[in-house]
């Protein structure tokens, strides 16, 4: 299906997940954006107490740059040097990490946790205020 989808071609997933690390270490997508969307007396489904009624419609780009059987699967991250700066909130990665190690929760991890910063920084610097 990756193949027969148009370069500008966009992916959509409904799902009751939160998180798919699948669809979000896919190297085949460009971007993958997620929107709540609330089921509340639209849907009929059994609930267990408590339990919220959201579903997660996640709109996926194709990223024509990937080529099925040469690129590898999942997206490679590498974790950002010490001194690399948040271009919204001027943090950097060192500041990001305070006084935990990066071999604590492993490289990986702190690599999507910067990632992930960088995307949804609000560009106001914590320490500022």
């Amino acid at each position: 299906i990756h193949e027969w989808l148009q370069d500008d071609g966009k992916y959509i997933f409904i799902t009751p997940r939160s998180k798919l690390k699948s669809v979000r270490d896919y190297a085949g997508f460009s971007s993958v954006k997620r929107i709540i969307l609330d089921t509340s007396g639209h849907l009929e489904r059994k609930e267990k107490s408590g339990e919220h009624q959201f579903v997660f419609m996640y709109i996926c780009s194709k990223s024509p740059k990937y080529n099925i059987g040469m690129s590898p699967f999942r997206s490679e991250l590498t974790l950002p040097a010490g001194d690399d700066i948040c271009k919204k909130c001027g943090m950097s990665f060192n500041d990001f990490l305070g006084a935990e190690s990066v071999d604590g929760k492993g490289k990986k991890t702190w690599a999507r946790r910067w990632r992930g910063h960088s995307v949804h920084c609000r560009g106001i610097n914590e320490e500022a205020i």
